[in-house]
């Protein structure tokens, strides 16, 4: 496998806003490397309640 993973990731909230960001890691290393966000004035601090589900790249989806 590569060593280096990057996630695009899209999340709307309760008003029905979406704030898309990405973010890259390293293999082995306990820090992310790269983060961007878009849409700043859409993310806020909170907790997620709610099941969120997730696309993967090759279309299959789960919810945890």
């Amino acid at each position: 496998m590569a060593g280096f993973y990057r996630m695009v990731v899209k999340m709307t909230n309760d008003k029905n806003k979406t704030a898309r960001f990405d973010y890259g890691y390293v293999k082995k290393q306990n820090e992310l490397s790269t983060i961007g966000l878009v849409d700043e004035e859409v993310q806020e601090k909170g907790i997620t309640t709610n099941k969120i589900k997730v696309i993967y790249s090759n279309g299959k989806e789960e919810e945890f």
